[in-house]
């Protein structure tokens, strides 16, 4: 036998099983598997409390989602109204234009002609036409 390990008679007590009536574990092992114990308990109760919680998110959201739905559905109805409007009087503005631009070309035309005339006139009368 090799001089570094221990005789067989002399072997750890600890990793063999207990008798009857003799603890499983040392104290200090009961005291961290109490510990444990508690820990675990304490981990239960707050996620069934997350739990809940999020269950009432839940509700929150489904409620906020419908309400957010029904303020697109106005939103979209007004700007539905205030661009079928804008549409209204841009056409309303460009119908005023129309008449407006086609006002103006007669003038400018009209004036373009007279200023013609009036020139040949006085050319004529430059050369002694008339």
């Amino acid at each position: 036998m090799p001089a570094d390990l221990p005789p067989p008679e002399s072997a750890n007590t600890s990793n063999q099983l207990p008798s009857a009536g003799e603890p499983s574990y040392d104290a200090a092992m009961d005291a961290r598997i109490t510990a444990l114990e508690q820990i675990a308990i304490s981990t239960k109760e707050i996620l069934s409390e997350i739990r809940v919680e999020m269950r009432e998110l839940r509700v929150e959201m489904r409620e906020m989602r419908g309400e957010l739905k029904a303020e697109l559905r106005e939103t979209r109805g007004e700007l539905k109204a205030e661009i079928h409007e804008l549409r209204v009087e841009t056409k309303a503005d460009n119908r005023e234009l129309r008449r407006d631009q086609k006002s103006d070309f007669r003038l400018t035309f009209g004036a373009l002609i007279t200023a013609a005339l009036g020139l040949a006139a006085i050319m004529a009368h430059g050369f002694r036409w008339f």
